[in-house]
């Protein structure tokens, strides 16, 4: 791979502009005075650096695969600089593609609901990444592996459900399961419907329970909705085939994007089965 040279120089370059030594100079030199900077080396610009960093790898797409670690690692910086630059390093990882999926695990650990993050790029990304869904299953195994018992797919389906919970389902034979309602706090405060939904197509493990609550919105008045649960159900795979005779009623919907959502879908759930 031609690119390996330089995607490996630019994982150094990111390594060190998130240095412990580097972002204490870099603030040092700040509060300094004038007089003083002059006689001292200009430190690393953080926020330039990995701006240029990232749009060389955007143009390697799935070749920036060995720089992973090094993004993963700006990721989860406490610099203020650098956090503010997470959107753009999600960014980067959906552009990546299949050359993110080590960054998978990690990602879908962000989904905690106990974290104050915003999961909509989150989920962007890993659907970017993966929009087959065909290994977040196997992602999910190294979630289990790396956290334990303090995350598990479970418990992000259990918050999605609170948010469909509240509304009645439109397909006769699909009334959703009873359930305890978490008692939720301030951290867990339950995601919109449309994230929900999209959240519940990355949790192939929970298909058993979680297909109770998107098939429904197949039926939805609000075109989105149903666009949104059939994209869901198709990257479920096989595990979502019982959903198949709702799916191919919407190839008839007449919205065009309800109607390329059930075709992919089908295809996706049809492929998978086989």
């Amino acid at each position: 791979m031609e690119s390996l040279p330089l995607v490996l120089a630019i994982a150094e370059v990111l390594e060190r502009a998130v240095s412990t030594n580097g972002t204490v100079y870099e603030k040092l030199y700040r509060q300094v005075p004038a007089s003083v900077q002059k006689r001292l080396p200009t430190p690393l610009n953080s926020r330039s650096v990995l701006d240029e960093c990232l749009d060389v790898l955007r143009s390697y797409g799935p070749d920036a695969a060995p720089a992973v670690p090094a993004l993963l690692h700006v990721y989860q910086s406490s610099d203020p600089v650098l956090i503010a630059k997470r959107d753009q390093i999600l960014r980067t990882f959906g552009v990546m593609g299949r050359g993110a999926w080590d960054a998978m695990p990690f990602l879908l650990q962000e989904l905690d609901p106990a974290k104050r993050n915003a999961k909509g790029p989150i989920v962007q990304a890993l659907i970017q990444i993966d929009p087959s869904g065909e290994n977040f299953e196997t992602a999910w195994s190294h979630v289990k592996a790396l956290s334990g018992p303090t995350l598990r797919a479970s418990n992000v389906a259990e918050w999605c459900f609170v948010a469909l919970d509240n509304r009645p389902p439109s397909i006769p034979g699909t009334n959703r399961p009873d359930r305890m309602k978490p008692d939720l706090s301030e951290a867990y405060r339950p995601p919109e419907i449309w994230l929900a939904l999209q959240v519940l197509g990355l949790i192939p493990t929970e298909a058993e329970q979680t297909l109770p609550m998107m098939r429904p919105y197949l039926g939805d008045e609000n075109e989105v909705l149903r666009g949104l649960a059939a994209t869901s159900l198709g990257m479920l795979g096989k595990s979502a085939a019982i959903a198949l005779p709702e799916l191919k009623k919407c190839l008839n919907d007449e919205v065009t994007i309800v109607r390329e959502a059930s075709t992919n879908a089908v295809r996706a759930i049809e492929r998978r089965i086989q």
